[in-house]
């Protein structure tokens, strides 16, 4: 690939090359200045002037110096730290990891050593050097303009090697070999001594530099690029795969196994290792779409366009060319000496391998025969677009279980256990050593794909499943497993292929090139001791013609003893050559956080204001091959959150983020699978406004707090004053209620007492009237004199009661006899005013007035535990007889009725509990009635009304 001015370069010249260990950054030299390349784009590198202005004509790494090194046209070795250091200045210089070597204009040798960094000073006659190499530590190579001399630094001793000047040495890391180039000759120097290379340069070309690359010599020169290895040398130009002749620098990444060469008006030439050949050329006339592929000794048997081809030596032959559709070829393997093709709609045709003729062409009703297998046992097991059929010979097969398996079959795998597994259209059969279907597997068991493509069994006997536009199944302790639900895996969802290489790699072909994952990584992420699975990508830059590779039917690949794989493609053969994959860490660079576009990478606090935050960060990554990923998050006041998933993507936004301190991280995977890969961390600060910083915030918040107690003291208060007015005209009423039915009582009272009086008028009883308005007169006073109170004093009441019972025995001339009983310490408890009237009166009234001898009466004040309990109990006629006197009248009494009235408005007001009880008293023929009230003497004792403190019985 070829990188110029259009994809960042300031210029499409190059003109020096290296490495920046630090940063693992290609850095380029142009007449623009310094420059660096990550894989992805170009930026400047050390933003000084000084670098921006210096030409440097060569760029070197060395363990003697912290940074890179670089010379300018003028011979200043210059150190390329933050600010720029001059080293010296020469008229020759070898600078290697291990030491640096230089001469200046007056044949001064100065030697400078990795690890301890001492300098050794020799000097020579050689004053017009412009070359130096160390051929060994005691032994150097110097040139001037038309010699090459040896030296040796110990004796001073120098002799001519050669009459021209040497401007490159390499040794070849495989042997003791040393290669001398000038600008027009190769010379190999061997223990026999120096001997020449023929290179066939053309007029006016002149040979630059050299480097070794996996035991090849590569040779940079004015008219290309040469390649010699083991005697043999090619030349690449313009012409064919170079996309100029003018090389002027190199650089070989060892790690990526990437070549950089820097181009006179070309840019930035890439050229990555390929880990694959073609076993066609693009020019090819046969070349086109592959499917099954079987290997036999010395041959590759193909299907290509529905034909069958024989691949020796890059040598193509068409050996069967089917005649028409119908028997167009689907499938194919090799059983002993047979070949044996599936077609598309005509069952199968076998050959000879030896002779390559038609045998014999076993029809199946028209069906498809997209697999032919043969068990350990010899039994043939046929796969088509509808079931499978089986038997001893492939002219004699049945259907096998057509029941059961009505689906297409296009691929079979046995086990190390004898156990057959096929797949095929939504459906996997599991089958035992006998034939028994001991697991099927579809979309209710999981199994969402178009087909299954490729089993494979690991060393621990789990079986992985290929399916196209499912991904990766594993049949493990009786489960299947769906890797495609598991986070973070970056897998096809095609998997056309399984296999495995000779260094524990699994191959999968799909339909965007190959994917390869080690075996160990594979096993480690179904058991959640990785979080994430990348495969390596095979793809264009590794070497294949097209990516869409053909997932087939049985056989959709060779594997030739774990060291080569065929696969076929849309566009040809594609031979996987194994090698060891070295697995690397993927260290991560952050290349800036911006603020708004503003900078921040080194403030570390940021304004409450930002709207975006953005991070850009990088791997170096030369080579599609290792498959890079990128994987982030940001966690706020040390709270754990999950990775985001892989992406490609160099750049994230954060939009808006609260204040708080956070730590970004972002880590780079690749297919080295790493269970811990290297974490790049930023820790931040969003700075809040002034009304969020803590202090601050608890002000308010107790001023909150104040606002809310206040505010609800205020309610509270409100509802207080609502209360007690509520309360207040609830008390009102109620007092009012209770004024009424004192002011019911009492006229009622008066009325029958007037009622009384009238009648002694009539019957002109006029002594008895004057006692009797005497009698009632008192009773009067004593009823207005207590009116307007609601408690009154037991001896009080008493009092109210003898006035009472006085006009009542006028009234029934002395007919009734009465007693009223109460303890002396009972007469100043108050108690509800005008309860046991009522009583009195009900009894009179309708108990005692209606026999023809009178009755007795007995009024009872007790302390009955903690209540106050009150009697009235006649000898009266009784409440049955009294109910039917009263049957006919149409005044009713409405003494019980205010009573009833005034308990439940003392409950209501004072909260006092009263009950009122009525039974029936019989002895022989009399009957009689008790009338009691109990009321509580805590709920009296509890009560403090209207300035009247009720009295309570001492209890003890």
């Amino acid at each position: 690939m070829t990188y110029g001015t259009q994809h960042g370069l300031p210029v499409n010249q190059v003109d020096g090359l290296a490495k920046d260990r630090n940063t693992g950054v290609l850095v380029i030299s142009t007449s623009n200045g310094l420059h660096q390349f990550n894989g992805y784009e170009f930026s400047s590198y050390r933003n000084h002037p000084f670098y921006s202005q210096t030409i440097f004509i060569g760029l070197f790494s060395s363990n003697c110096y912290e940074h890179l090194l670089g010379i300018n046209m003028f011979g200043e070795v210059y150190h390329i730290a933050e600010e720029p250091e001059l080293v010296g200045i020469f008229n020759a210089v070898e600078i290697r990891d291990e030491y640096i070597l230089s001469i200046d204009s007056i044949g001064t040798v100065r030697y400078l050593q990795d690890p301890d960094f001492s300098e050794h000073i020799f000097q020579t006659d050689i004053t017009k050097a412009n070359f130096i190499h160390r051929l060994h530590p005691d032994t150097l190579i110097i040139a001037d303009q038309t010699k090459t001399y040896k030296f040796l630094p110990k004796s001073g001793h120098k002799e001519v090697i050669l009459q021209e000047r040497i401007i490159d040495v390499e040794s070849d890391p495989n042997d003791d070999f040393r290669y001398f180039l000038t600008q027009k000759k190769l010379y190999q120097l061997t223990s026999g001594g120096l001997s020449q290379v023929d290179i066939p340069l053309s007029v006016n070309e002149n040979l630059i530099s050299m480097f070794f690359n996996n035991g090849a010599l590569l040779i940079n020169s004015s008219g290309g690029l040469y390649y010699y290895y083991i005697g043999f040398l090619s030349k690449f130009t313009q012409d064919d795969i170079l996309p100029t002749n003018g090389l002027f620098s190199f650089f070989l990444d060892h790690q990526t196994r990437t070549l950089f060469l820097g181009t006179r008006n070309k840019g930035l030439l890439k050229l990555t290792e390929r880990r694959v050949v073609n076993l066609f050329s693009i020019s090819n006339e046969l070349l086109s779409s592959f499917g099954s592929l079987v290997l036999d000794s010395t041959s590759v048997y193909a299907l290509a366009g529905g034909n069958l081809v024989k691949v020796f030596n890059q040598n193509t032959s068409k050996i069967f060319d089917t005649d028409n559709k119908s028997n167009a070829l689907a499938s194919l393997n090799i059983i002993g000496d047979t070949l044996f093709l599936g077609t598309w709609e005509d069952g199968i045709i076998a050959l000879s391998k030896r002779t390559e003729k038609q045998l014999y062409h076993q029809r199946l009703g028209g069906k498809s025969v997209f697999a032919t297998y043969q068990d350990p046992n010899g039994v043939f097991w046929v796969g088509t677009n509808k079931g499978v059929y089986t038997g001893n010979s492939i002219e004699k097969l049945i259907p096998f279980k057509p029941d059961t398996i009505d689906t297409q079959i296009i691929t079979m795998f046995r086990t190390r256990s004898g156990h057959l597994w096929m797949g095929g259209e939504t459906t996997i059969y599991h089958l035992d050593q006998n034939g028994t279907i001991i697991d099927q597997f579809g979309p209710e068991q999981g199994l969402k794909v178009k087909d299954v493509r490729a089993f494979y069994e690991d060393w621990e006997g789990r079986v992985w499943i290929g399916t196209y536009q499912g991904g990766l199944f594993c049949f493990h302790d009786n489960q299947l497993i769906e890797l495609r639900n598991k986070p973070n895996n970056m897998l096809s969802n095609d998997i056309f292929t399984l296999t495995k290489d000779n260094y524990g790699n699994l191959l999968m072909s799909s339909n965007n090139g190959i994917m390869v994952v080690q075996e160990k990584a594979l096993i480690a992420y179904l058991n959640n001791e990785i979080d994430y699975l990348v495969p390596f990508y095979i793809g264009v830059q590794s070497g294949v013609f097209n990516t869409e590779f053909n997932g087939g039917f049985l056989n959709n690949h060779i594997n030739k003893n774990g060291s080569a794989i065929y696969f076929p493609s849309a566009q040809g053969i594609v031979v996987y050559l194994s090698s060891q994959i070295e697995t690397k860490k993927t260290p991560i660079i952050l290349k800036g956080v911006f603020a708004d576009g503003k900078d921040v990478l080194f403030t570390r606090e940021i304004s409450r204001t930002t709207m975006k935050i953005q991070f850009e960060f990088f791997n170096v990554n030369y080579n599609e091959f290792e498959n890079v990923y990128y994987q982030f998050k940001l966690g706020k006041n040390g709270n754990s959150v999950e990775w985001s998933m892989p992406s490609r993507a160099t750049m994230v936004n954060f939009d808006f983020l609260p204040p708080g301190d956070y730590v970004f991280q972002v880590r780079a995977i690749n297919g080295s699978n790493d269970p811990e890969p290297e974490v790049l961390s930023y820790s931040f600060r969003i700075l809040p406004y002034f009304y969020e910083r803590p202090l601050v915030q608890v002000g308010f918040f107790l001023i909150f707090l104040f606002l809310i107690f206040v505010t609800v003291q205020k309610r509270n208060q409100r509802k207080q004053q609502q209360f007690q007015r509520d309360l207040e005209n609830k008390n009102t009423i109620t007092e009012l209620e209770l004024n009424a039915i004192q002011a019911q009582m009492n006229p009622h009272i008066i009325f029958n007492s007037l009622n009384m009086l009238m009648h002694l008028i009539r019957l002109k009883s006029f002594e008895k009237a004057e006692n009797f308005t005497f009698e009632f007169a008192q009773m009067l006073r004593n009823i207005l004199e207590r009116s307007g109170n609601h408690f009154i004093e037991i001896g009080q009441e008493i009092e109210l009661l003898e006035n009472y019972l006085q006009v009542q025995m006028i009234r029934f001339q002395n007919s009734i006899i009465y007693k009223i009983e109460c303890e002396p310490r009972l007469y100043a408890v108050r108690i509800p005013s005008m309860m046991v009237q009522p009583l009195v009166e009900n009894a009179i009234v309708h108990g005692l007035s209606n026999t023809t001898e009178g009755g007795h009466l007995v009024i009872r004040f007790e302390k009955v535990g903690d209540s106050i309990y009150i009697s009235v109990e006649d000898d009266g006629i009784g409440r049955a007889k009294s109910a039917k006197i009263q049957e006919g009248k149409k005044r009713k009494s409405i003494g019980l009725i205010l009573i009833h009235k005034k308990i439940d408005l003392m409950k209501s007001k004072y909260g006092i509990s009263i009950k009122l009880n009525l039974d029936d008293l019989y002895e022989g023929e009399r009957s009689g009635t008790k009338a009691s009230l109990m009321i509580d003497n805590d709920s009296l004792a509890n009560n403090e009304l209207e300035g009247d403190q009720v009295s309570v019985i001492n209890q003890k």
